[in-house]
């Protein structure tokens, strides 16, 4: 059974510094912590640490979130008794839950009933166009494999065959005289 104050200690320094989350819960009368790192383009949690963030959830539905440069009540320069006061605040009065944090992704939008089934769906309003190797979870692990076969197929046209081979180059001849210039 961990105590408030060790995990204060054990977790001081990424809560000082204010680069890492870590999220603090309970079960029966045990805390728990456990650091995380926020995608730095979408600020959104990483894949792993996204189904840790689920798991934690179902063990303590009021788990909190803490980052010392984000949440106020803490600093760089407090002590863990300081540190303890400023977790347990936020804990009891339910700031920075971790069940309403936006690092959570956005739900995808659901597949269109009418589009055909040999169409990836890429189910994110976007006015640029999704990286299409990078797998996001916008995306089915389906529609990810589609749209893998479908780049495939797409290089496989667009590539010369093995046995043909690339047209000739063709040469032209260019002759340039140097000297001096001609009388007019």
């Amino acid at each position: 059974m961990a105590a408030l104050h060790e995990i204060a200690r054990q977790y001081a320094e990424e809560i000082r510094d204010g680069i890492a989350w870590v999220i603090i819960w309970k079960t029966g009368r045990s805390w728990h912590a456990e650091s995380v790192w926020l995608n730095q383009d979408s600020d959104t949690f990483e894949p792993e640490d996204l189904s840790t963030a689920t798991e934690i959830l179902e063990q303590d539905p009021n788990a909190v979130m803490v980052n010392g440069y984000y949440c106020g009540h803490f600093g760089e320069n407090m002590t863990i008794a300081e540190l303890e006061a400023g977790i347990l605040w936020h804990y009891e009065g339910g700031c920075n839950l971790l069940k309403d944090s936006t690092a959570f992704p956005p739900e995808p939008i659901p597949r269109p009933e009418n589009l055909p089934a040999d169409i990836p769906w890429y189910g994110k309003e976007t006015t640029e166009e999704p990286d299409p190797y990078i797998f996001d979870g916008y995306m089915s692990v389906e529609d990810y494999e589609k749209c893998q076969q479908l780049i495939a197929a797409d290089q496989a046209r667009s590539d010369p065959l093995p046995d043909e081979s690339p047209p000739e180059p063709q040469h032209t001849e260019l002759t340039i005289q140097i000297g001096p210039p001609a009388a007019t």
